[in-house]
């Protein structure tokens, strides 16, 4: 992990021009303020929910609060809290990514430098971590800024052993986002009101301040803090004339930001702030338009309109997309960069701009701005880097051509490469933006979505478009990604949960017309560096939840969406990928043995996410039906990095019981004896076996109890006796946990025990303790 920087966690400051001394900002301070210094008095661990548009204060306001307790603080000698700290997260952060931050705050708050003993990117371990760090510590935790609630679990589950009176404040645009999040109360920031607004622009706008046209351009615009600053500034460099006219235009109205309204983590009155961020972008252009005294140099942007968010974009790579030398490349990028339209991402030796990221905001208003020319656009990009892939690949050795080695020997090919595009993609000939980015531009060629529906079709295909697809369909990008893994992600990222049969169909048919041979199994068989197959995704970002939040001033409980049709696509994805490779049953097992970088397999991914057990009993069939019998029963028992196998999972996040067990009769009929014997005591590397878990997560006892009794018909009493009696890494015991979750059953647990060791060992386990030297009595 390495050491982390002092100052990675401090409250940023208040930046110049982030004005917080309007009367309705300081109310939403002063509510703020008062919920945290009341679950402090009142001992309570807070956890704060603060919603609003974007642009519209919710940032300041919190950094506003911080620093006056920052300040109370240091002038107090008794602190109100031990810490105060301040968490960014990324927009797109993978949970790898969150979990690297959960390290980097356990050792920021601990102190100590112990995390590279964890391992990257491992999100349960840097919990537990976490929630270490945290225990018995009154703190005061800021996360700015939250898109995604699976992304804060984990700091959330951890803050639950800190000190009472700790307070937890999450900021977000969405309040699905925070109500699944965990927040027990919820602040609304709201826009400015009128009064405020006005001295808002006249601070802005000085000797042009005009109150009627203030208040027209703000009736129009709204009374957003950011977008209100905005105005007021762009009026300082122009005038109220151009202003008005672009703000009351039918160009500006018809905006309807396109993919961003669609996305969940971007509240839906978030338009008025991303019109006038359209405007601000507008009028840089239009002023870069009147300098170009070619159109073709101002046209280039539109390029920009099919670029990956996620993705910087080279110069060399833009070159290509522009039909340009480098140098003129690059004198494009740094006008756009003058103008903060573009962000230098990475420098050459010279300091030299050599990737840039674009403005999200500029990139959705060229996507507004040149959305019937999309899809022309992505099969240009395609064609482009195919020529270039060709040019290549006539330089490379062909069959029968005779080479020399390193050591000056000579041999013949025999087998020539039929890829090229791929192969010049794996050498990363065409530079890191088409490396990471050939995916996203293969699906929005194949795959069309309606913006407005948001439903996915097959896309009408012309001549031109089936040659490219035909080519490049099934690339995969530097990650290993495919294009079903980039469509799979993209349904989660979007939010269409309705629509996930449809994509899947739309998928189905583009690819039957496309290709007509066994290469549409290529999907399949591809497989992501970092997240496996296929099937890890889908089983990851297709999962049922159900949330329910009750807020102050809410009458009725507020129930966030439910998607019960998530395992209909799951079986469907399944059935898909069996009749694509029935032809060949080796493949199917392939699929289904293949391990993500962690070592998770498709069995571990499915029982951690897929919170009905049906999914997962039927992934358990088709292994049992392609696989042999000693093949299967290895497929059961592998184990991730950190030790969990499939029971493991399923104990813990397979609520019913039901499923548990009848995996558990799935491995009996398969396994030897002894290889089952094994497979119930293992344990992962925090010393958790099936009956630790089972104990603390399945919440009735019956569970436990029968699994305690296949335990005790295959394994000898000697090593039933072992089983019952291994702690953790912790010190807890099963009893220990019995006590602690399931008090009802804890007695017939204890006979179970007395009956298969003598008086002497049963008595040390009745006493045993755990670290904190608790015994059962103290749980019990």
């Amino acid at each position: 992990m390495g050491k982390v920087r002092k100052r990675m966690f401090l409250v940023p400051p208040l930046q110049a021009g982030m004005i917080f001394d309007f009367g309705d900002r300081e109310r939403s301070e002063t509510k703020l303020w008062k919920e945290i210094k009341s679950a402090r008095e009142n001992g309570l661990v807070g956890i704060v929910g603060v919603e609003g548009m974007g642009g519209v204060g919710k940032t300041t306001a919190c950094i506003a609060v911080a620093e006056k307790i920052q300040k109370e603080m240091d002038e107090q000698e008794s602190k109100m809290f031990e810490m105060v700290l301040w968490v960014q997260l990324r927009r797109n952060a993978t949970l790898e990514d969150v979990a690297d931050r959960m390290l980097e705050v356990g050792e920021y708050v601990s102190g100590t430098g112990d995390t590279l003993r964890i391992g990257r990117g491992d999100v349960d371990r840097a919990r537990v971590y976490l929630e270490k760090s945290f225990e018995g510590r009154c703190l005061l935790v800021f996360i700015d800024n939250v898109w995604n609630s699976e992304n804060v679990v984990g700091f959330v589950r951890a803050f639950g052993s800190a000190q009472n009176g700790s307070v937890l404040v999450m900021s977000s645009r969405n309040r699905k986002v925070l109500a699944a999040s965990g927040c027990n109360s919820l602040l609304a920031v709201d826009e400015m009101l009128e009064e405020d607004a006005l001295e808002l622009v006249r601070r802005k706008t000085g000797n042009k301040f005009d109150e009627e046209k203030a208040k027209q351009v703000l009736k129009e615009n709204g009374m957003v803090a950011m977008a209100v600053g905005m105005i007021g500034g762009l009026v300082a460099t122009t005038d109220w004339d151009y202003v008005i006219g672009v703000v009351t235009s039918t160009e500006l109205t018809r905006i309807d930001l396109g993919e961003s309204a669609g996305n969940d983590s971007i509240h839906g009155r978030d338009v008025r702030l991303g019109k006038s961020l359209m405007l601000w972008i507008q009028i840089r252009l239009e002023d870069l338009k009147s300098v170009d005294r070619e159109l073709k140099a101002y046209e280039r942007y539109k390029w920009f309109s099919i670029i990956d968010q996620k993705s910087t974009v080279s110069v060399q790579a833009l070159s290509v997309l522009w039909e340009c030398d480098e140098s003129e490349a690059l004198r494009l990028l740094t006008r756009l960069k003058a103008l903060n339209l573009v962000a230098v991402s990475k420098t050459m030796e010279d300091d030299q701009i050599d990737e840039v990221w674009v403005n999200e905001w500029l990139r959705q208003y060229l996507v507004d701005t040149f959305r019937p020319e999309r899809r022309t656009l992505n099969r240009r990009f395609l064609q482009l880097h195919l020529k270039k892939a060709e040019e290549k690949a006539s330089t490379w050795a062909k069959d029968g051509d005779e080479v020399r080695d390193e050591g000056g020997r000579s041999f013949v090919i025999r087998e020539s490469e039929d890829r090229e595009l791929q192969t010049c993609i794996d050498q990363f000939e065409f530079g890191q933006y088409f490396s990471r980015s050939c995916v996203h531009h293969v699906g929005e060629l194949l795959v069309q979505r309606e913006d407005e529906a948001c439903k996915w079709r097959v896309a009408t295909l012309d001549r031109e478009e089936h040659r490219v697809l035909e080519q490049c369909w099934d690339v995969q990008d530097v990650e290993g990604d495919s294009v079903l893994i980039w469509m799979i992600e993209r349904s989660k990222k979007f939010g269409w949960t309705h629509e996930l049969n449809e994509a899947l169909e739309a998928l189905k048919g583009a690819l039957r017309i496309i290709v007509k041979s066994e290469r549409r199994q290529r999907p399949f068989l591809m497989s992501s560096l970092r997240k496996g197959t296929c099937l890890h995704v889908a089983f990851r970002y297709w999962s049922t939840q159900l949330v329910e939040c009750k807020f102050e001033n809410e009458s009725a409980d507020e129930k966030l969406p439910v998607d019960a049709s998530f395992r209909l696509p799951l079986l469907n994805l399944m059935e898909w990928m069996v009749d694509e490779l029935s032809t060949n049953r080796s493949q199917v097992a392939e699929i289904l043995l293949k391990q993500n970088f962690q070592h998770w397999n498709a069995l571990h991914v499915c029982a951690r996410h897929q919170s009905e057990g049906g999914t997962l009993l039927k992934l358990v069939k088709y292994g049992k039906e392609y696989m042999t019998r000693q093949v299967f029963a290895s497929w059961l028992q592998a184990q991730n990095m950190n030790g969990w196998n499939v029971l493991h999972f399923c104990a813990v996040h397979q609520g019913d019981g039901g499923t548990l067990l009848k995996l558990i009769e799935y491995g009996e009929e398969c396994m030897p004896s002894e290889d089952f014997e094994v497979w119930l005591q293992t344990q992962n590397v925090d010393g958790w076996n099936i009956l630790h878990l089972c104990a603390r997560y399945q919440g009735d006892g019956g569970t436990l109890l029968k699994l305690v009794d296949y335990g005790r018909n295959v394994m000898t009493s000697e090593k039933f006796w072992v089983w019952l009696q291994t702690p953790n890494m912790d010190g807890w015991n099963v009893l220990h946990h019995c006590a602690r979750y399931q008090g009802d059953i804890l007695l017939k647990l204890v006979e179970y025990g007395r009956g298969c060791t003598t008086q002497e060992s049963f008595g040390v386990w009745l006493q045993s303790q755990n670290e904190n030297d608790w015994n059962v009595l103290h749980f019990w």
